[in-house]
C-alpha cells in the first residue's frame, strides 16, 4: 500500500530520521494528523478494517522514531505513552504524549491511533 511505503524500508517499519530534531509532542501530532485524515476517509468503505497494516506501520515507524530520540527500545516506550481511549463505544489503544501549558489552562494532547477501524455506514 502506498501510505505504508514512506515508513518502511526494505520491507520493514523504520523510524524517520528527518523528524529527529522535533520534541515527542511535535513528532506524535504529525503522525496522528497523517493517519487520522488517511483513515478518516477511508472509513466509510465496507473493508476499512483492512487499514490496519498501516496503523501498524505507522505506529511502528512512530515508535521507532521515539526511541531513536530518546536513546532507548520501542517497549519501554510504548509502555510509558499507551492509553486506552474510547472511539465509538469501542476501547482502542493509542499512543499518546501531553504538554503541561501556564496556570489555568488544560494541557495538549497529540494522540495517534483511538480511531475504530470497524466500518462506519453513516
Amino acid at each position: 500500500m502506498e501510505q505504508c511505503r514512506r515508513y518502511m524500508r526494505n520491507g520493514k517499519p523504520v523510524h524517520r530520521p528527518e523528524r529527529l530534531h522535533d520534541d515527542d509532542f511535535s513528532i506524535v501530532s504529525q503522525y496522528g494528523a497523517e493517519y487520522r485524515g488517511f483513515v478518516l476517509y477511508y472509513l466509510l468503505a465496507f473493508n476499512a478494517h483492512r487499514l490496519r497494516r498501516v496503523h501498524h506501520v505507522m505506529r511502528i515507524s512512530l515508535l521507532g522514531t521515539l526511541a531513536n530520540k530518546h536513546k532507548t527500545r520501542i517497549a519501554p516506550i510504548y509502555r510509558r505513552l499507551r492509553m486506552e481511549v474510547k472511539d465509538r463505544g469501542r476501547c482502542q489503544t493509542a499512543v499518546t504524549v501531553t504538554r503541561e501549558r501556564g496556570e489555568g489552562k488544560e494541557p495538549l494532547l497529540a494522540m495517534f491511533g483511538g480511531i475504530s477501524l470497524a466500518w462506519k455506514k453513516d
